[in-house]
């Protein structure tokens, strides 16, 4: 799911007021494009017969297919990202008088022209899902299945975009009208709340926002913590050594229950914590040697083009499985060639876009919402 805000979008100094000054933190370039890869290594790898054929896989390669069977997880790692940098960008602008304006033009100049040219190809070539389409022009395709609507195959991931963009709705709301403290509490209430509701839930939908937006919240948190006086490289290394004691706390339990249900509602937040450590260590440690990699112009690039990759990846996917790649028994082996047949695809119709459509449209921010 394409994190709408740059991933190299400004930070101001901790602890000082809006201003001109910002600094740039390329190193979440690299964990955009991370995001998106995993994203595609699991919808690559994980099709058809796939699932069954990898339960009877044994030792590296079992391991191997149970780590890429988790890379759906990568979804969530926009979801933290995005609310680091959209609440950030709340926080920093929440004294101008045209807070909701420039906040909302800047989402829809982002998010609709593109998500309209793709519902507008899938109805082209895929009619007779109207109600779907239209729940996803709306972004409430993640509600569709709860009233029994249902999109072509290969639709794209429109769910987390609808997850976002319906939580999106009041936060900006709660940002600016909720002091500091009280606006960390309800994100803190969200993330404890979620994985208990997921927990009392068991079976649910989890492509809902009731119970996939502690991840966002999380990401909200942490845009707060770096913005606070007593950040620092030395105070992020102690909350990255807490976090993992906690992750590690939070795994022993699941593995000491063995409980399917617990460790369905545990491992979103397991993740989402993860994904929160390493926005803080790249904020804390932005322009060291060790983020030089995560702040490439390769990284920049699969960062830009990750929106566009995310919405059409899996209508091509699809599209090259009635090729007959499918039919191949070996997921590994069928990942391979799908991925050569898919990938160089995908990157050029993403690169195309990014560079004549989505760029020239997100020039327009500057006319609408400077």
């Amino acid at each position: 799911m394409a994190v709408k805000a740059a991933a190299s979008a400004g930070l101001q100094a901790a602890g000082g007021p809006a201003g001109p000054q910002i600094r740039r933190v390329g190193e979440l370039d690299g964990v955009r494009a991370i995001a998106i890869w995993l994203v595609l290594a699991v919808h690559i790898t994980i099709r058809g017969d796939a699932a069954r054929v990898g339960a009877t896989l044994h030792g590296p390669a079992r391991a191997a297919f149970l780590a890429v069977d988790h890379m759906w997880l990568g979804v969530d790692l926009f979801f933290v990202l995005s609310g680091f940098l959209i609440t950030g960008i709340l926080l920093d602008t929440k004294e101008s008088p045209t807070y909701f304006r420039d906040f909302y033009v800047r989402r829809v100049l982002r998010i609709v022209p593109l998500v309209a040219l793709v519902l507008g190809g899938l109805v082209l070539v895929a009619p007779g899902y109207e109600a779907w389409y239209a729940m996803s022009a709306f972004f409430l395709s993640d509600l569709a299945p709860l009233v029994h609507v249902y999109g072509p195959t290969g639709a794209p991931p429109f769910w987390s975009l609808a997850v976002e963009e319906q939580f999106y709705l009041l936060w900006p709301v709660f940002v600016l009208v909720l002091p500091t403290r009280r606006l960390v509490l309800l994100a803190a209430a969200i993330v404890v709340g979620e994985p208990l509701l997921r927990l009392a839930l068991t079976g649910s939908l989890l492509e809902v926002p009731w119970l996939r937006s502690d991840g966002l919240a999380l990401g909200a948190l942490v845009a707060v913590l770096v913005r606070s006086a007593s950040f620092s490289p030395a105070a992020a290394r102690r909350i990255v050594l807490f976090g993992g004691a906690a992750i590690g706390a939070l795994v022993l339990v699941e593995l000491a229950l063995r409980d399917a249900a617990l460790s369905g509602a545990l491992r979103l937040s397991e993740a989402d914590l993860l994904f929160a450590l390493v926005i803080v260590a790249s904020v804390a440690w932005t322009g060291s040697r060790a983020g030089a990699p995560l702040r490439s112009r390769t990284m920049r690039f699969f960062a830009d083009t990750s929106f566009c990759v995310y919405l059409i990846h899996v209508p091509l996917i699809v599209a090259a499985d009635r090729l007959g790649i499918d039919a191949i028994r070996e997921p590994f082996v069928a990942a391979v060639v799908r991925a050569i047949v898919v990938l160089p695809l995908t990157f050029a119709l993403a690169a195309f876009s990014y560079r004549y459509f989505e760029a020239p449209i997100l020039r327009l921010k500057r006319v609408f919402a400077p």
